[in-house]
């Protein structure tokens, strides 16, 4: 966000967005709309549930790296539940978020930001 003119201490201001059409669009827009929902609701949107689960494999992952059982992370990361679920579901969903996040982690940050 430039400032073109004036100062923000001033008082109240007008924002005017300018997006150009390109490669980077996408994101661009994405960003304008999560400024209007904060500027109308008061909130940001929910984050997409891609970004929601790669949040709970870096989780996951954290916690396998130090000691936790997959029990422990199922229980702690999915909420209560029998162990190890009907056809032992969450303790598969435990191990696919474990290596969900050992594979971020090799990948790096680039693997997270560009999606």
């Amino acid at each position: 966000m430039d400032v073109i003119e004036g100062t923000l201490r001033d008082g109240p201001v007008s924002l005017g967005f300018e997006l150009q059409y390109g490669p980077r669009f996408p994101v661009q827009l994405a960003a304008a709309r999560e400024f209007d929902a904060l500027f109308v609701q008061e909130c940001l949107p929910l984050p997409p549930r891609r970004l929601t689960e790669m949040l709970l494999a870096l989780q996951a992952y954290d916690a396998r790296t130090t000691g936790a059982s997959l029990r422990i992370i199922a229980q702690d990361l999915l909420g209560p539940g029998d162990w190890p679920g009907d056809g032992e579901f969450r303790k598969s969903r435990a191990r696919r978020l474990v290596a969900m996040g050992a594979a971020l982690v090799r990948a790096g940050p680039h693997a997270i930001l560009a999606r």
